[in-house]
């Protein structure tokens, strides 16, 4: 064998012993000056927008009316012979999709209010 085994000593004709351009760090990296450096401290997440308030008395017919679903579906359920728990679990289910619309309207009925109660630029 002419150098195929595996503890043969492999030539890759680097003077380097071996040893690729990895991140070793070798003579051929490019140093990094002091100003292209990070700061020693901890990463901190990026700031988050100012979170208005929300004005909940803007959601409650929305979420009254899911409310509302959810417990016709569960007592339809309930009195179809389905156990209780396994009733609720499917009432939260299917209600949960039959009001997805209702759900968007809340949320852009809320964003509405919050909007609303925020002072303008010229204020």
């Amino acid at each position: 064998m002419a150098g195929g085994g595996r503890g043969a000593p492999k030539d890759r004709g680097s003077q380097d012993g071996g040893r690729g351009r990895g991140r070793s760090g070798g003579p051929e990296r490019p140093k990094k000056n002091g100003a292209s450096q990070r700061p020693a401290g901890p990463a901190r997440p990026p700031a988050r927008p100012e979170q208005a308030d929300v004005d909940l008395r803007a959601q409650l017919p929305y979420f009254l009316a899911r409310l509302l679903v959810l417990v016709a579906i569960t007592v339809v359920l309930a009195l179809v012979g389905v156990n209780l728990v396994l009733s609720v679990l499917i009432g939260f289910v299917v209600a949960g999709l039959l009001t997805w619309p209702l759900g968007r309207m809340q949320r852009r009925a809320a964003q509405r209010s919050a909007n609303r109660d925020k002072p303008g630029p010229g204020v």
